[in-house]
């Protein structure tokens, strides 16, 4: 079990802030903007990670055509207009739920968003291999599946899902 921190109000007032920004970094209004931001992600500890199922942990290759994540401190990851990561995989839940957390293993970060979702969820495709697990409210994991993939810009059925 991994323990969940809330997401903090300030967090929640930085995302609303942000959102014309990140309409604007991405190059469309038709769809749901990234909201990942430091602010309302935990960084995980390794210890923590090993806890978990690896059957239910998902795994996406990388995007060759991806650029790096950072340009010094710029994440370029969540600016699509500037050559960030545009390629994405859509991921759910395999049984109903209420409230779920997606989080990531990748070369450089464990993480955890603080942000609540309610059924499915776009993930930026970058240029290495990732993997994505999902918790419940209460910290335990949860089964994932995936549910689709698309480009920021044409995500067709997918423009209504939530960008991490």
């Amino acid at each position: 079990m991994i323990e969940i921190k809330k997401q903090k109000f300030l967090g929640r007032v930085a995302d609303y802030v942000m959102l014309p920004i990140m309409y604007l970094l991405q190059g469309t209004f038709k769809e749901s903007p990234q909201r990942t931001h430091r602010w309302n992600n935990m960084h995980l500890k390794n210890v923590e990670v090993t806890t978990l199922e690896s059957d239910k942990i998902l795994f996406f290759d990388g995007d060759t055509s991806a650029h790096r994540r950072w340009f010094g401190p710029i994440p370029l990851f969540h600016m699509p207009i500037f050559g960030g990561w545009k390629k994405f995989g859509v991921i759910k839940p395999v049984e109903e739920i209420d409230e779920w957390f997606i989080g990531w293993i990748a070369f450089d970060a464990l993480g955890l968003s603080q942000i609540p979702l309610k059924n499915k969820v776009r993930i930026g495709l970058g240029p290495r291999q990732a993997e994505y697990f999902g918790l419940d409210r209460e910290g335990h994991q949860i089964e994932i599946e995936v549910a689709g993939e698309g480009y920021v810009g044409q995500a067709g059925e997918f423009a209504n899902v939530p960008l991490r």
